[in-house]
């Protein structure tokens, strides 16, 4: 499924890219395609980037539950966090309300966190600080 490039060039811009050169490169080097202002990258070119993400930048960008379990429970370098991303049908909501305790304290401590995406609704217990870079 593909993502609209207005908001792939916001968070690339974020990160400090240039985004209209990046995407430009991806596209000419045949790693990502764009239709109808979305863009789509193969299944496979996206797990290599995760797999190069956590050999250089462990614990920087997190997406799977039990990572993020993990640095928050444990308290585990919560400044080194740039980036969480949980998407809806990796997770129970009870897992992420219960077991998480995302509370303003866990996103205050995040202090260089630049990206912040959970495909779920908040309930009562929203948080009600997150940082400026954010």
């Amino acid at each position: 499924m593909g993502k609209d490039e207005e908001h792939l060039t916001r968070v690339l811009d974020s990160f400090g890219f240039d985004p209209v050169i990046g995407i430009s490169v991806l596209i000419e080097k045949s790693l990502i395609t764009v239709s109808n202002k979305s863009l789509d990258m193969h299944d496979l070119i996206q797990e290599m980037g995760f797999y190069i993400v956590r050999e250089s930048l462990p614990k920087s960008r997190l997406w799977e539950l039990q990572q993020i379990h993990e640095c928050i429970k444990g308290n585990k370098n919560p400044q080194a966090i740039e980036a969480i991303k949980l998407m809806d049908n990796e997770y129970h909501v009870d897992d992420l309300h219960a077991n998480l305790g995302l509370s303003a304290d866990v996103f205050a401590r995040m202090i260089n966190l630049r990206l912040l995406y959970i495909d779920r609704k908040f309930t009562s217990t929203q948080p009600t600080f997150l940082p400026d870079e954010l």
